[in-house]
């Protein structure tokens, strides 16, 4: 594993009418092939008018670099749902699965996961976002039991990659 480097980040104004903070910094995260890299992120702090000094802006960027600079920091993945699973979960989990198990989850990842969650990155995925795709599935008509086996293979899906502490 690469060692990783303290940083300090950067803070420029942007804008013409409504001038805003922006802070610059690099992200390690895992890329879909397994290797860590470095993503450069650019974030809005907030506009001139909500933080007026310069060092009031370095302060809160310290403060969001506090993270990646500590040395319990874990990269995360910049891997989507879809690739993981088609990639990686569903290549371990197949020979383990009877033939019925397994159309069954290509039905739930085809039909109800991919459309909604397929295109996101494992990172992004939150609490807030399944609690809302499953209440919009219930809304939708789909019985409970329905819904729970969605949510139960999305489950299995997540705690394989790792992020069990966002379902």
């Amino acid at each position: 594993m690469t060692r990783r480097r303290f940083q300090r980040g950067s803070i420029y104004k942007k804008g013409k009418r409504k001038k805003v903070w922006v802070a610059r910094y690099f992200e390690d995260v895992i890329a879909p092939d397994g290797t860590l890299t470095r993503i450069r992120r650019s974030e809005r702090l907030g506009t001139i008018t909500e933080i007026p000094t310069r060092r009031q802006a370095e302060q809160l960027l310290q403060d969001r670099l506090r993270l990646f600079n500590s040395s319990d920091y874990r990269p995360s993945s910049s891997c989507t749902f879809r690739e993981y699973a088609e990639n990686r979960w569903w290549p371990e989990v197949m020979p383990t699965l009877k033939y019925s198990g397994k159309k069954h989850y290509q039905y739930l990842l085809r039909v109800h996961l991919y459309p909604a969650l397929g295109e996101m990155q494992l990172r992004l995925i939150t609490r807030d976002v399944v609690q809302g795709f499953i209440s919009a599935k219930l809304r939708s008509g789909l019985s409970w039991r329905t819904v729970k086996s969605i949510r139960t293979a999305f489950g299995t899906v997540m705690m394989v990659a790792g992020c069990s502490g966002s379902i």
